[in-house]
């Protein structure tokens, strides 16, 4: 299970929006440091994420929690997002080269058949994760348990 501290930030029944803090990747890049990638993550400062998530306790604006996916969604997401658009470029290349050989046809058709092919990919994609995510799947993380209870006033959302 991969898990992550949030802050709960609204409470709609069993489902809440919690907003996490972007952690890096190591402690050398935490105090930018080190690699390049700890440059590079100071030019974009650390930026938090709102997202919604599925809770089993009673839980209110400010309550600290920990929440968790588990790693077997994150892998297949990735090979979502990753795979598919790529397997469908690689075959959008293909038959571009197959259509460009039969009409005499350049290589503007294997480069148009392949980018047609990664936009559907895309898209296929992201179809496949908003349908996931509204069937309340694995997919989705949840709180596994409440850290400590809000000490801190929420703010509401912007309209």
């Amino acid at each position: 299970m991969i898990e992550q501290h949030a802050t709960v930030m609204t409470v709609n029944h069993d489902h809440v929006t919690v907003e996490t803090q972007r952690a890096s990747a190591c402690g050398t890049c935490a105090s930018g440091g080190g690699c390049g990638a700890g440059i590079l993550g100071s030019l974009f400062g650390n930026r938090s994420s709102r997202i919604e998530v599925t809770a089993d306790v009673a839980l209110q604006p400010g309550d600290e929690v920990v929440i968790g996916l588990p790693e077997s969604a994150l892998l297949l997401g990735s090979l979502w997002v990753y795979l598919v658009p790529l397997l469908l470029f690689i075959a959008g290349s293909l038959v571009g080269r197959t259509v460009a050989s039969n009409t005499g046809g350049g290589e503007l058709l294997v480069i148009l058949g392949g980018i047609l092919g990664g936009l559907a990919g895309f898209v296929w994609a992201a179809a496949h994760s908003r349908a996931r995510q509204e069937q309340g799947s694995p997919f989705r993380p949840v709180v596994l348990k409440r850290v400590r209870p809000g000490s801190i006033a929420v703010a509401p959302p912007p309209l």
